[in-house]
């Protein structure tokens, strides 16, 4: 009986022992890397001057990797948002703008070791956004004796890019799982730009009231090339 538990304990301890060992085999044939925009952290902690600091014109706030460990072959994904609301209270048309912009891009790349604390990533991306942006003012001009004049204009322009690119990252590693990066990159950009403006004036004398609008619709394209410095910082967890 005793021998039964005995080989029952070494079964079960070899047995646990060989599924540790393929799990960590398999955890070792991909990792992951997740990134969020840090400039803003890094100047606080190292004591920077905001008013010298480069301006970051990288718009993806979050990065992702995964990464096969044998080849260094990755697939990467990127995405940012940003919310802006205006408001003109010393503007006699009391003018209001709201502002969303939504940046994406997915690309596979290539990456590489150089030395111990460096990692180099060469990467196709293919990027896009959205952006939709509304205004609106309102002027009433008061003649006295029930007598006035008003008019609202409404503002939405519509706008979507899409294209792709070429990217390059550096990473520094600082431990075995954190890492500060930066990246840069070259876009090829198609962008289409829809506007609509609608005009309502409003003529208000004692009891006679006259309305009239107009609604003007426009909608342009153009191609650019766009170029992101490494202005950026990375804080990246590797899991």
């Amino acid at each position: 009986m005793i021998k039964k538990i005995l080989l029952a304990i070494v079964f079960l301890s070899q047995l646990k022992s060989a599924r540790a060992q393929m799990d960590s085999a398999q955890s070792k044939k991909i990792y992951h890397e997740l990134g969020i925009q840090a400039n803003p952290l890094l100047r606080q902690l190292i004591n920077l001057n905001s008013g010298n600091a480069t301006t970051v014109t990288n718009p993806y706030l979050m990065s992702y990797s995964l990464t096969f460990t044998k080849c260094k072959l990755s697939l990467d994904a990127g995405v940012g948002y940003s919310y802006q609301s205006f408001q003109d209270k010393n503007s006699p048309s009391n003018h209001i703008s709201r502002i969303n912009d939504v940046f994406y891009r997915v690309g596979f790349g290539k990456k590489c070791h150089i030395g111990k604390r460096f990692e180099a990533e060469c990467a196709i991306d293919f990027a896009g956004s959205n952006q939709n942006d509304k205004t609106f003012s309102l002027s009433v001009t008061s003649f006295g004796g029930g007598n006035s004049d008003s008019t609202s204009t409404t503002t939405s322009t519509v706008s979507g890019s899409i294209g792709g690119g070429l990217r390059g990252n550096l990473n520094f590693n600082i431990s075995r799982r954190i890492f500060i990066g930066t990246e840069a990159n070259y876009y090829l950009q198609f962008t289409s730009n829809k506007q609509n403006v609608f005009v309502k004036d409003v003529i208000t004398s004692g009891s006679f009231v006259q309305v009239t609008s107009t609604n003007t619709n426009t909608d342009t394209s153009f191609t650019k090339f766009s170029l992101t410095l490494p202005a950026v910082l990375f804080l990246i967890i590797k899991f």
